[in-house]
């Protein structure tokens, strides 16, 4: 007799989840990219949102210290590598923790396409690029960095806040958060 149900076992994130999935971005450049939401991730954004515990109990941490808590951890646990990353004058960038950071909060349209690979991480890369490039219309979207928003909100808008007291991403950060 068979019994009917799902196994516990398909919930087990896959080993990629954390470790990084490389995906070819075109030209050349590839990037590693784990899942979003993975366990090292989760538990990074704590870490980072620890100052702002009064606001999110409220329910009113700024959008602008979202985006940048959001991207921070990105940089450190999503972000995992490039390889034929050129800068704006075509000299090869090496990665790092910092360039992640910069280059996801100074490229817009390069922050959405990471964030499609993470969130979708599709086993088939042609139709995830189809959908990366969906996204890379040029909409920058988001709301304003001194509106309050819910501390659940992902808000994906580039704009600076001058508000955000979040950690500074440093070289001793290489690390995972214990």
């Amino acid at each position: 007799m068979t019994t009917k149900g799902m196994s516990i076992a398909d919930f087990k994130a896959p080993d990629d989840a954390v470790t990084g999935r490389w995906f070819d971005v075109g030209e050349g450049l590839r990037v590693k990219v784990a899942r979003a939401g993975n366990q090292k991730f989760e538990d990074y954004v704590g870490v980072l949102m620890k100052p702002h515990t009064r606001q999110q109990r409220r329910g009113k941490v700024k959008a602008g210290v979202i985006r940048s808590i959001t991207k921070k951890a990105m940089a450190r646990v999503i972000l995992l590598d490039w390889e034929n990353m050129l800068d704006a004058d075509g000299k090869a960038v090496v990665y790092s923790e910092q360039k992640a950071f910069e280059y996801l909060t100074d490229y817009h349209d390069f922050f959405k396409m990471i964030e499609v690979y993470s969130a979708t991480f599709a086993s088939d890369e042609d139709e995830l690029e189809e959908d990366a490039e969906g996204n890379l219309g040029g909409s920058s979207g988001g709301s304003s960095g001194g509106e309050e928003i819910p501390s659940t909100s992902n808000s994906s808008s580039d704009a600076p806040d001058a508000g955000d007291q979040s950690p500074p991403l440093t070289p001793d950060q290489n690390s995972t958060p214990t």
